[in-house]
Protein backbone atom coordinates (compact mmCIF):
# COMPACT_ATOMS: atom_id res chain seq x y z
CA UNK A 1 0.00 0.00 0.00
CA UNK A 2 0.89 3.80 -0.02
CA UNK A 3 3.66 5.48 2.28
CA UNK A 4 3.24 8.44 4.34
CA UNK A 5 6.13 11.22 4.52
CA UNK A 6 7.81 10.65 8.00
CA UNK A 7 11.16 12.96 7.31
CA UNK A 8 12.93 14.22 4.77
CA UNK A 9 16.61 15.21 4.71
CA UNK A 10 19.19 17.22 2.15
CA UNK A 11 22.60 14.95 1.71
CA UNK A 12 25.44 15.83 0.42
CA UNK A 13 25.97 15.65 -3.36
CA UNK A 14 22.23 16.55 -3.74
CA UNK A 15 20.97 13.54 -2.58
CA UNK A 16 17.83 13.13 0.03
CA UNK A 17 16.74 11.17 2.62
CA UNK A 18 13.59 10.23 2.53
CA UNK A 19 11.48 8.25 5.46
CA UNK A 20 7.73 7.05 4.81
CA UNK A 21 5.38 5.55 6.82
CA UNK A 22 3.44 2.12 5.73
CA UNK A 23 -0.86 3.01 5.07
CA UNK A 24 -1.83 -0.04 5.73
CA UNK A 25 -5.10 -1.72 4.01
CA UNK A 26 -5.91 -3.16 7.43
CA UNK A 27 -6.02 0.32 8.75
CA UNK A 28 -8.91 1.11 5.99
CA UNK A 29 -6.52 2.73 3.71
CA UNK A 30 -7.03 2.01 -0.14
CA UNK A 31 -5.47 3.17 -3.55
CA UNK A 32 -7.69 5.25 -5.55
CA UNK A 33 -6.55 3.13 -8.50
CA UNK A 34 -8.74 0.52 -6.06
CA UNK A 35 -11.93 2.52 -7.17
CA UNK A 36 -13.28 1.96 -3.99
CA UNK A 37 -14.62 5.55 -3.32
CA UNK A 38 -17.35 7.29 -4.82
CA UNK A 39 -16.96 8.95 -8.28
CA UNK A 40 -17.04 12.64 -6.93
CA UNK A 41 -13.97 12.08 -4.51
CA UNK A 42 -12.47 10.33 -7.73
CA UNK A 43 -13.64 13.66 -9.74
CA UNK A 44 -12.46 16.14 -7.07
CA UNK A 45 -8.96 14.61 -6.66
CA UNK A 46 -8.29 14.19 -10.68
CA UNK A 47 -9.49 17.96 -11.07
CA UNK A 48 -7.46 19.56 -8.03
CA UNK A 49 -4.38 17.56 -9.49
CA UNK A 50 -4.74 19.16 -12.85
CA UNK A 51 -4.89 22.27 -11.17
CA UNK A 52 -2.24 22.00 -9.69
CA UNK A 53 -0.30 20.77 -12.52
CA UNK A 54 -1.43 24.14 -14.58
CA UNK A 55 -0.86 26.60 -11.68
CA UNK A 56 2.65 25.15 -10.44
CA UNK A 57 3.96 21.96 -12.44
CA UNK A 58 7.42 21.91 -11.37
CA UNK A 59 5.71 21.75 -7.57
CA UNK A 60 4.12 18.42 -8.34
CA UNK A 61 6.37 15.34 -7.83
CA UNK A 62 5.67 14.09 -11.36
CA UNK A 63 4.98 10.22 -10.72
CA UNK A 64 1.91 11.81 -8.81
CA UNK A 65 -0.95 9.08 -10.09
CA UNK A 66 -4.15 7.34 -9.00
CA UNK A 67 -2.11 4.36 -7.59
CA UNK A 68 0.17 6.94 -5.42
CA UNK A 69 -2.80 8.50 -3.39
CA UNK A 70 -4.69 6.97 -0.74
CA UNK A 71 -7.75 7.44 1.08
CA UNK A 72 -10.33 6.02 4.08
CA UNK A 73 -13.53 6.96 5.09
CA UNK A 74 -13.70 9.01 8.32
CA UNK A 75 -14.47 7.25 11.92
CA UNK A 76 -17.96 9.41 11.47
CA UNK A 77 -18.78 7.83 8.16
CA UNK A 78 -22.55 6.63 8.21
Amino acid sequence: MLRTLEHCRELAGGWKLVVMNYLAPEDGWHSLAEKRFDEGLEKAVQQSMARTRQLSPAHLHGDLRPSDLCARRSAHHD
